[in-house]
């Protein structure tokens, strides 16, 4: 009578506790260590009708772990899931300050439930910490909430968002990883806040195959992979205000068709360069402090797009941008300065269009361009100073209406088969020529203002062919360099319209063998020396040319020249 007595309360118990159930240590004879009711199971199973603890059935709406250690297990620690049958996934569950440890399966894998996770830590567990996604095409939306937790040392990511799904981060640790810390794939779209992301030994952050998310205001450091990487065609997050730096890799890299937002980020200090687009990836890049890295500060190459604008770009150990296999980007108003080599390297075949920028204080050239198809455009408005723009190797460019002034050197050089444009341009207070062209350089210089520079505005300078690339090494560690002589072509730039006032030596200067050209109705005035001088076997064409108020020939021909 007894037994049948304590049956029926029983049943009257779990009958009156189908709604939800709070499971604390407490009340379990034992830790949810090693459980499952066979091998292969997980520690929790909540599948909305059925949920179990070790052993034990109860029909739940709503499941709270508090305080709980589970470890150990052959599958998941806590499986949260939508049963089958075509049910809505309308359950949820809550795990709070739960220890959630070495289990050979995910620590949490919610499955179409909404899911809260505050204050656990999860340890070495051999699948994800978190797997979050959908087990029916009607789960679509579900999500889960991560807060104040600890992510350590996982054999593989710390959270992965997949399937849609939804969700947030804040607040919590990940360190250690040996896969990404956060992984958002396939069209998921979490928010990602004030996380601290560290020392894993892949990428911090990835975002591939359609994933999206807004990833803000996280610390992300010490990553083995980029601190953070998008790609994939239909990857498009909103990434902002995060400091991430001491990555093995690029600070940001963006591939394969990615798109997305990368704006008012601190990223510094990262082995392979700040900001990496590759391979037709196409970006906007607004607003970020992208500085002392060990790479390039932007680097965008193999088809790579990207609208980069108003960053400050400073002090990176290669060029402060690069641009190379076909990258095409827009660059407006960045400030890119302090470089130990190149402010602006464009090689290789790349391209590029330039406005608005200030490049100064550079420690080579302030814009080099090297190598076959190498064409950027700097359209307006650029502003490049400390030192000049370097064109050679057969590199081509357009400049047009840029200022290029107080430059260490020459402001303009073009050498060794380059061949730029160079339109309306103001070129002045150079310590050395404004513009030279010399080792069978080309060029088109045209309408350009070229002034008070302390030695010739233009120098023109033959090509006698002993220099080859093997006699010494290039200026810049990243350029493209070609084997054999250089280019034995002659030196001939055209030169028309351009005004040329107020030098401290001669205007126009054509000297050495293999040194022609067309000078051709350009304004010269005001020159301490000579307005032109031919010299040393040099053969320009001159004509049409105003020559006045030099300080002594209008024309000098000297010394052979003819």
């Amino acid at each position: 009578l007894f037994f049948c007595l304590f049956s029926f309360v029983l049943l009257l118990h779990f009958s009156s506790c189908s709604f939800s159930k709070t499971l604390l240590n407490s009340e379990l004879s034992a830790d949810l260590s090693g459980h499952g009711p066979a091998e292969g199971s997980s520690g929790v199973v909540h599948a909305g009708s059925a949920s179990f603890p070790s052993s034990g059935a109860y029909g739940l709406s709503t499941l709270t772990l508090e305080d709980c250690t589970i470890q150990n297990n052959a599958a998941q620690g806590v499986w949260c899931h939508t049963p089958g049958g075509g049910c809505s996934g309308s359950s949820s569950t809550v795990i709070s300050n739960c220890r959630i440890v070495k289990g050979r399966g995910c620590g949490v894998e919610a499955l179409g439930q909404e899911v809260k996770i505050t204050g656990c830590t999860l340890a070495g567990n051999v699948g994800a910490g978190v797997l979050v996604g959908r087990q029916l095409a009607a789960d679509s939306g579900y999500g889960c909430e991560i807060t104040t937790c600890s992510f350590l040392s996982g054999k593989s990511a710390g959270v992965v968002f997949t399937d849609d799904s939804l969700g947030q981060i804040t607040a919590c640790i990940f360190d250690g990883h040996a896969a990404a810390a956060i992984l958002i794939t396939s069209g998921a779209n979490p928010l990602v806040s004030k996380n601290q992301i560290l020392d894993g030994k892949s990428h911090g952050v990835e975002i591939s195959a359609g994933g999206k998310g807004v990833v803000s205001e996280n610390e992300v450091r010490g990553n083995v992979g980029s601190g953070m990487s998008v790609s994939g065609k239909g990857s498009e997050p909103a990434i902002s205000r995060n400091r991430v730096t001491g990555g093995g890799a690029a600070g940001i890299s963006i591939s394969n068709a990615a798109t997305g937002t990368i704006a008012k980020n601190t990223i510094f200090g990262n082995f392979g360069g700040g900001v990496v687009i590759t391979a037709g990836a196409n970006p906007k890049i607004l607003d970020n402090s992208i500085y002392h890295g060990n790479g390039c500060g932007v680097s965008c190459s193999d088809s790579g797009l990207g609208d980069i604008c108003n960053n400050d770009i400073f002090g990176n150990t290669f060029a402060g941008v690069e641009i190379s296999t076909g990258g095409n980007p827009s660059l407006r108003q960045n400030r890119i300065h302090g470089g130990k080599q190149s402010g602006v390297l464009v090689h290789g075949g790349g391209l590029g269009e330039f406005k608005g920028n200030s490049i100064s204080d550079n420690a080579l050239s302030g814009v080099e361009i090297c190598g076959d198809l190498s064409n950027p455009k700097f359209w307006g408005e650029n502003r490049i100073s400390g030192n000049g723009v370097l064109v050679h190797q057969g590199g081509l460019g357009v400049f047009e209406k840029n200022e290029v002034f107080n430059t260490a050197q020459v402001g303009v050089t073009v050498s060794d088969g380059g061949n730029p444009t160079l339109t309306a341009n103001l070129i002045h207070h150079c310590s050395e020529a404004g513009i030279l062209v010399t080792q069978g350089g080309r060029g088109t210089f045209s309408k350009n203002h070229v002034c008070a520079n302390s030695k010739s505005a233009i120098e023109v300078c033959g090509n006698d062919g002993s220099a080859t690339e093997e006699d010494g090494e290039s200026e810049n560690a990243n350029e493209t360099k070609k084997g054999g002589k250089r280019n034995l072509s002659p030196t001939n730039p055209i030169l028309t319209g351009n005004r040329i006032y107020k030098g401290k030596t001669s205007g126009i200067i054509f000297h050495g063998l293999n040194c022609k050209g067309v000078c051709e109705g350009n304004y010269v005035k005001d020159m301490r020396s000579a307005g032109v001088v031919v010299a040393d076997g040099a053969d320009p064409e001159l004509k049409a040319n105003r020559i006045y108020e030099c300080g002594t020939f209008g024309v000098l021909v000297s010394a052979g020249g003819k």
